[in-house]
């Protein structure tokens, strides 16, 4: 598996609101919107089978709206009999049942109410109106208890951050904003806050959709014959209206857009044709779409009058051109050395030596760092859930189901013990608490080896070389002492011990009973952070490598040493250094501003002194859409490259 290099584009617009507002309001709003983030923070909490060929566009990549994105909304009154007086002002959205009421009116200077608070997991519709003043700004913060920011040592402490705004002019008009907090662990609250000018009437109410409190299971969706898969998003729960776009390559091609949606009636538009009604009545029904590309970008909106969940899907037809070259010569042993990868629609798995690859179907795929010939897999589960498997890497195909997590929790990294027959695994719970689990790989034996408390600061865990050893390595708060857990595979009892000096803040490898680490006072940005090494049992930390790096131990053949990189302007210089310390060697610099330089592959490559150095290695359409270095096998002792353009790469 190789780590990202890239992030997927995501393109938004937002729709207008009212054109004009009073000249005296317009100040007050800007003033009040920027004193809040609007950015929304990260949460610490991550078989049709077809061989490989270079999948090549006349294509198009769908692009879609992760979380952070923005969305944007537009709400008319449905045409259906409405138990509410017009007067009312959630009278347009019959199904919200009215949770908050409030009114008041701003005397003296500005004043700042709390009408309420909110639980996760739902969606709910904002309505305020306001008259005699200048305006009115409606904030709904992030629930209570998210971390915002960074979540390993030295973060800042959490800071109330907004999750969406309404700022309402006092025209007497009804002003509205949908808010979804489904994608939040449930359990939690967030605030409605009001920042009032002086001399306001207002009024503001909360609506919620309850029809659509439970996440549906949506069936997968399978590439049509002929098809290959594009987009597989998470389902979102939409209140208003969800816009996306349709990024196409030169070479045109068609593209199939996929709505599965369970809620309120709504209505899909494609590129700016007539709305197509889609009654989300039934999970399982699939509305298709397809649409020959005739421009760089294709616009699609999904409507609701109320509260949809919606799963969006995309595939294209397009030409498939020849496969790769053969590999070169490689030394005993690397060309069997097999990797796993998903794209997040597909699952790949390849061989160093071979130009062809197994695609497997596999949306929401999580894939860890394999050992021996299998690799742990999360998959979605029915219900909002999470699957881990055991998947063979030369069948392509799952073994087994090791462990399932219920909604809300999250699966981190994971690791195979090929050795001692078993696999470590990390969970991020929904009450912020985290565990770190082994499991044997016969589906027995599934125990907790560390649980930390809700908010500690996990750095992270990380099998030895030689597989003798899990470590994990973390902290209970910004400042004090760290805690540092042995776990012995081999009798699989663990030890605890304090660590007193620098903190870890990123483990790069565990070896010859040493802790190899990116480690500082603090780890907060601008610290002291140096590349070192540590005895497993505490104790001074030998500096490796000066200043902030990213590194990783290598096993070698006669002694195992760390690489370390660093990047500047697109290029990643790339240097090797001895664990028993000395003068780092430069071995390589590679990559530029039209190409960037290649990332280095989390694969345990068992033949000794050798790295791959690659770009994603999944030759997917999705993977595919950003510029690939040619992946090279590096010498971490002579320096010595090897291209490998079996796999694959952007060509110049």
């Amino acid at each position: 598996m190789t780590e990202p290099t890239f992030e997927r584009r995501v393109h938004t617009w937002i729709e207008a609101g009212p054109s004009e507002l009073p000249d005296d309001a317009l100040g007050f709003i800007r003033a009040a919107i920027e004193t809040v983030p609007q950015d929304r923070p990260p949460i610490r909490i991550l078989r049709h089978v077809f061989p490989l060929v270079s999948l090549r566009a006349a294509a198009a990549l769908v692009l879609f709206l992760v979380a952070g994105a923005a969305i944007s909304f537009r709400f008319t009154g449905p045409d259906v009999a409405n138990p509410r007086s017009p007067g009312d002002l959630l009278y347009a959205f019959p199904s919200a049942a009215t949770v908050i009421e409030r009114s008041g009116e701003a005397a003296g200077g500005t004043e700042v109410v709390t009408i309420g608070t909110l639980p996760t997991g739902r969606g709910f519709m904002l309505a305020g109106s306001c008259t005699g003043g200048a305006g009115v700004i409606a904030r709904i913060y992030v629930p209570q208890g998210i971390q915002a920011g960074p979540s390993g040592g030295g973060a800042s402490p959490p800071v109330r951050t907004g999750l969406a705004t309404l700022p309402v002019s006092c025209d007497g008009a009804t002003h509205h904003l949908g808010v979804a907090t489904a994608e939040y662990p449930a359990g939690l609250q967030t605030d409605v806050e009001l920042t009032i000018s002086p001399g306001v009437r207002w009024r503001f109410a909360v609506g919620e959709f309850r029809g659509t409190a439970t996440r549906p299971s949506f069936p997968t969706i399978r590439p049509a014959d002929g098809w290959f898969a594009l987009l597989a998003a998470t389902p979102r729960l939409v209140v208003g209206e969800l816009s996306l776009q349709v990024e196409v390559p030169e070479e045109g091609g068609t593209v199939a857009v996929l709505i599965q949606c369970a809620g309120e009636p709504s209505t899909a538009s494609i590129d700016g044709g007539p709305p197509n009604a889609i009654a989300c009545a039934d999970p399982a029904g699939v509305a298709r779409f397809e649409q020959a590309v005739t421009r760089p970008l294709l616009d699609v909106r999904i409507t609701t009058a109320g509260a949809t969940w919606v799963s969006v899907g995309g595939e294209v037809k397009g030409t498939v051109s020849t496969t790769r070259p053969t590999a070169p010569p490689l030394p005993d042993g690397l060309a069997d050395v097999r990797f796993a990868e998903s794209d997040g629609i597909s699952l790949a798995f390849g061989r160093l030596g071979s130009n062809e690859q197994t695609l497997v179907h596999a949306p929401g795929a999580i894939v860890g760092v394999a050992g021996g010939d299998v690799v742990g897999v999360g998959l979605p589960d029915e219900g909002g859930g999470t699957r881990l498997e055991l998947w063979s890497l030369v069948n392509a195909t799952s073994v087994r189901t090791l462990a399932r997590l219920a909604a809300g929790n999250n699966l981190g990294l994971s690791w195979v013990d090929a050795t001692h027959g078993s696999l470590y695994y990390m969970v991020y719970n929904a009450d912020f608490t985290a565990e770190w689990h082994r499991a044997r790989l016969d589906g027995s034996g599934d125990r907790i080896i560390l649980s930390t408390p809700s908010g500690a600061l996990v750095a992270e865990g990380r099998l030895a070389i030689d597989d003798g050893v899990f470590v994990i390595d973390w902290c209970a708060a910004t400042e004090g002492p760290c805690v540092r857990l042995i776990h012995d595979a081999a009798s699989d009892t663990s030890r605890e011990l304090a660590l007193i000096d620098d903190r870890t803040c990123a483990m790069l490898g565990v070896v010859d009973g040493s802790v190899v680490a990116l480690s500082g006072p603090t780890c907060a940005q601008g610290d002291d952070i140096r590349l070192t090494r540590q005895p497993l049992d505490g104790g001074p930390r030998r500096v490796l490598v000066e200043g902030t790096a990213n590194g990783m131990v290598v096993e070698g053949l006669d002694a195992s040493r760390l690489l370390s990189w660093r990047a500047s302007e697109g290029a990643v210089t790339f240097a090797s250094v001895a664990l028993t310390g000395g003068t780092s060697r430069d071995l390589l610099t590679a990559g530029s501003p039209d190409m960037p330089g290649p990332g280095v592959a989390s694969l345990r490559i068992p033949v000794g002194d050798w790295v791959l150095l690659a770009g994603r290695l999944a030759d997917t359409f999705q993977s595919g859409f950003a510029p690939r270095p040619v992946p090279l096998l590096l010498n971490v002792i002579t320096g010595d490259t090897i291209p490998l353009e079996n796999l694959p790469h952007t060509s110049p």
